[in-house]
Parts: C-alpha cells; sequence; structure tokens
C-alpha cells in the first residue's frame, strides 16, 4: 500500500533536495519528533545530519494538512513522534555517510491505511496529488544506479569509488 524510492544523497544533495521540494506549491518540511503534541515544522535550510541520528528523520507536507499530522507521546523518552501511517505525509529519511561509507535513505509514505474501525481508508486526495508530484520530480532529478535514485555529488562519489554503499 505504500510507495518508497531509495535514495543516496550526500548533505549537499540533501539541501538541493529539498530546496527543489520546497518549489512545490505548499510543501513544508517537518520533523519527525517534536517536544510538544504540535509537529515541529522548520525551515528548508536546517536540514544536516547528526551522528545521534536524530536529524536524519524529516518529513513532507502540504501546508494545509500540517494540523492533520498524528503526533504520540514518548513519555519515556520527553519527546512526541510522528505516527506517519495516519499522518498525510511523505516521509524523508537522509542518508547517512560516514568516512567512504553512505548508507541509502528514502523518500516513503503511504496511499492507504485500516483505521481504528478496520476500514480501508485513503489518504487525502491533495496529499494524494502532491505526494506523486514528488516522487515524479526526485525520479526526474536524480540519477539511477541499481535500485537507487542518487543526488549528483552521492553518484559521482559512487561511480568514481570515493563512497561506498553500506
Amino acid at each position: 500500500m505504500g510507495r518508497q524510492i531509495a535514495t543516496i544523497m550526500t548533505l549537499a544533495d540533501a539541501h538541493g533536495f529539498v530546496a527543489a521540494m520546497a518549489e512545490l506549491v505548499g510543501v513544508e518540511l517537518v520533523l519527525i519528533k517534536s517536544d510538544s503534541h504540535m509537529p515541529k515544522v522548520i525551515e528548508q535550510t536546517k536540514v544536516r545530519t547528526d551522528v545521534k541520528g536524530d536529524q536524519l528523520f524529516y518529513a513532507f507536507v502540504h501546508k494545509d494538512h500540517v494540523s492533520d499530522i498524528v503526533m504520540e507521546e514518548v513519555p519515556a523518552q520527553g519527546y512526541w513522534a510522528m505516527n506517519t501511517l495516519f499522518s498525510p505525509v511523505v516521509e524523508f529519511t537522509m542518508s547517512f555517510q560516514a568516512y567512504d561509507g553512505i548508507r541509502p535513505g528514502r523518500l516513503w509514505y503511504e496511499k492507504r491505511f485500516y483505521d481504528a474501525n478496520g476500514d480501508l481508508t485513503t489518504k487525502p486526495a491533495l496529499f494524494l496529488e502532491w505526494a506523486e508530484l514528488a516522487f515524479r520530480m526526485t525520479r526526474s532529478r536524480q540519477k539511477k544506479l541499481g535500485d537507487h535514485r542518487c543526488g549528483q555529488e552521492a553518484y559521482g562519489a559512487l561511480e568514481s569509488g570515493r563512497l561506498q554503499i553500506i
């Protein structure tokens, strides 16, 4: 029921990708974790990697659907986490790069889910339209390497042997 594109992007590639996503009308960047029950919308320039991993996970959402994001409290950890299954979001997990290795990330979303009553529910049409547009944009702007879509810098580093997929 979900759609996924495996991605390989350096941090520079990710910044360019997020900027391209921002060109899609009304799309916001949101952190997967928040310190409150409200999702945390951030500026596209705030994308970065972090050894702790807490900045590898983001989501794209249409500005009209920010209030529809489902956040669930994780009291033992002291934060709120986005439930992407029930939220009208496209998950963006960044690639993790260390030394000469890079672990793929992904762009992913669910079209449908089973609600509390067990009924199959389709996400809003506006969400599905821009999510498909985001996937078309990703496929058209990133180079294909095996099963992955690569940013320009990552593609060059993989082709030259400076980076290896781990």
